[in-house]
């Protein structure tokens, strides 16, 4: 599904609760803001141009709010990945985004999502842990009796 991402221009990026979140290609749901694909990203991640880091995910560390990332909305030129799940795509006037991973365990560490297929088809790296839709709607539950939630 990569390749699928390949031509299609950035229409969001942003950080949200540490996770790197990328929408691309067209609008398919106006009201509630949703593009065909979304990438999030969980892992190590640095944008560069040239010879200079413009955002790295150091930088993400310190958002403690939704934060656009001043980066112009941006046609992809090539998208890869490598066997250990290393993320690689490029854009253009040369800017590159590089996700890296960082641990053996076993965590979704990047997602690509196709908004107009299911869930099940959704491009997960390393994830050999519960399903993320069955996992998410644990946290629904936990949420909802946590102290900050009570109010």
């Amino acid at each position: 599904m990569l390749e699928s991402i390949v031509g299609l221009r950035v229409q969001e990026i942003y950080i949200y609760k540490g996770i790197l979140c990328l929408s691309l290609g067209e609008c398919i749901d106006s009201k509630a803001k949703v593009y065909r694909f979304d990438l999030e990203i969980q892992s190590p991640f640095r944008f560069t141009q040239g010879d200079r880091i413009i955002f790295g995910s150091y930088e993400g560390l310190w958002v403690e709010e939704e934060r656009e990332i001043e980066i112009k909305a941006m046609r992809v030129i090539k998208a890869d990945a490598k066997d250990l799940g290393d993320l690689r795509v490029e854009f253009e006037e040369g800017v590159v985004l590089e996700v890296f991973i960082d641990t053996r365990e076993r965590s979704e560490n990047w997602r690509l999502s196709d908004n107009l297929k299911d869930l099940q088809e959704d491009i997960v790296f390393n994830q050999k842990e519960e399903f993320f839709a069955q996992k998410a709607q644990k946290y629904k539950m936990i949420e909802k009796f946590l102290i900050r939630n009570a109010y």
